[in-house]
């Protein structure tokens, strides 16, 4: 069944097990009234900014597929997790988002497939947390001289903290201390993420739900200027309408602070740097979707299209799932595909399935693809001829 909590903007649906919902990583944004976004009337209204996306685009047409995800070839982890919400990998650690209230976050080893450590608790306690962990909504993850950092948002108390990984693992009691402490974040910021160790990004709802606000912001919590930013900030939707329109999948490029923003429900994704204000949009197709042209379809209709973004070494890599709401709610059979590109812009190529999966990450030191099935099951896939 799925589970309710309140967030900053009121009651939500938290997230489904995959057999009810295929979804299960999209922001705090999306998640808000799915359902009823889904049963409403459409509305239409005046359109000042068809498009969110910046001035330079590129177009990718007739990707060829490089490889079939076949559940049969498969191999099922037997990891001592009951639920995995979100998860992401990092050398040989598999960090999973549980939702327990004691542990929210497990570390397993993927070579012997045991949990190393669980850290963090629910509560309201101070270095507690009041819901569960997104680990692509609300963690930054960064390698600095040979350790590994989780950098942690807490939203409701506009928080940011600083967790030792390595030292955790040591130990197994969580190394936990309070960064950025002069920012106040915003309480209302549905996404935070690090871009380096002095600069953050958060994305809240603002002008009554119609646009999506993203903010630069160093560790005093002066907001740092950003045309770029600006630019995608001006496009907002009417009044009233579903908000969902709006949501991005966003990652962080572990190399520069380059973020990748792939829409839910539109055909483009946007590349750029905060600091350089540069970037292009890279649209999957022909043509752009444009906002009016959503506006008038019916929301049953209308499409979603990315379902997970991802950073690596080499470039990114999005989950497409290219169907529409309609088939999403009533939790029908598709089979998704995972697009790769590298900082450029240029397809490396795309992965195909025979089966439903969602969330997806990739081990770049042992080339590995990990995803999610059906059953909420982590299967890892080799893909030594794909991933080089």
């Amino acid at each position: 069944m799925a589970a309710t909590l309140l967030s900053e903007y009121g009651i939500y649906i938290k997230r489904f097990t995959f057999n009810i919902n295929p979804m299960k990583h999209i922001t705090k944004l999306t998640l808000l009234s799915l359902t009823a976004a889904f049963c409403s009337c459409t509305e239409t209204g005046t359109v000042d900014k068809e498009y969110m996306a910046l001035e330079n685009v590129k177009y990718i047409n007739d990707i060829p597929t490089s490889y079939t995800l076949k559940a049969a070839e498969g191999k099922v982890l037997n990891l001592p997790i009951v639920h995995i919400e979100d998860f992401a990998i990092s050398d040989s650690l598999f960090i999973a988002s549980t939702g327990k209230d004691d542990g929210l976050i497990d570390i397993l080893n993927l070579k012997d497939q045991t949990v190393r450590c669980s850290i963090l608790r629910k509560g309201n306690a101070r270095y507690e947390f009041m819901y569960s962990i997104g680990i692509t909504l609300e963690v930054s993850l960064m390698h600095r001289d040979d350790t590994l950092y989780a950098y942690i948002c807490n939203s409701p108390i506009g928080k940011l903290y600083k967790v030792n990984i390595n030292k955790c693992l040591e130990s197994s009691h969580t190394d936990i201390t309070e960064v950025f402490e002069e920012c106040k974040l915003p309480r209302d910021a549905f996404w935070t993420r690090m871009l380096n160790d002095t600069l953050l990004v958060t994305r809240s709802l603002e002008d009554m739900q119609t646009a999506q606000i993203r903010k630069l912001m160093n560790a005093k919590g002066d907001v740092v200027p950003s045309p770029v930013m600006d630019t995608l900030n001006r496009f907002k939707i009417p009044a009233k309408e579903n908000f969902n329109i709006m949501s991005t999948l966003i990652a962080v490029s572990p190399d520069s602070p380059v973020c990748v923003e792939a829409p839910l429900g539109m055909n483009y994704i946007n590349v750029y740097n905060p600091l350089e204000s540069t970037g292009y949009t890279l649209c999957i197709g022909k043509k752009m979707d444009k906002l009016s042209d959503i506006l008038r379809t019916e929301r049953k209709d209308r499409r979603y299209m990315f379902a997970d973004a991802r950073s690596y070494h080499f470039g990114f890599a999005v989950l497409v799932f290219d169907i529409d709401e309609m088939t999403f709610q009533m939790n029908k059979k598709f089979t998704p595909s995972i697009l790769l590109f590298d900082w450029q812009g240029n397809s490396l190529g795309k992965i195909d399935s025979d089966f439903k999966f969602n969330n997806f990450d990739i081990d770049e030191r042992n080339r590995n693809l990990y995803v999610l099935n059906e059953d909420n099951l982590p299967v890892v896939f080799h893909l030594d001829s794909v991933l080089k």
